[in-house]
């Protein structure tokens, strides 16, 4: 299959998963001549984790990692990944109102 065909073929199978779907209608106007509805599908949503990046200072990386290694050695383990640290402070930060208070206001005052 050639680099082409494999395109038209992907085109053709997302425009079939944005394809309106046709349903008949739950009121028809007679039962004889049955009107239909377009519904147009929903796209699915992301099933896969979203990648975001963060850039840090060479210092403050160097500390975060310094704290990340003291943090698996309290932990009792080996390693510990800033992935899990980042989605350990975000979880936090999205579950307790008093601390994304605290971020806006350092947020806030980073911008004055």
């Amino acid at each position: 299959m050639s680099k082409a065909d494999e395109l038209r073929a992907k085109a053709a199978r997302v425009a079939a998963r944005t394809a309106p779907t046709k349903l008949p209608a739950q009121s028809a106007v007679t039962p004889s001549a049955p009107a239909e509805t377009y519904i147009p599908t929903v796209a699915a949503p992301l099933a896969k984790p979203v990648r975001s990046t963060v850039d840090l200072a060479p210092d403050q990386h160097r500390r975060l990692q310094a704290w990340i290694n003291d943090a698996a050695v309290t932990l009792g383990r080996a390693r510990l990944s800033k992935q899990e640290v980042m989605t350990a402070l975000v979880r936090r930060l999205l579950a307790d109102d008093q601390l994304a208070a605290a971020i806006q206001q350092d947020l806030r005052n980073a911008t004055q």
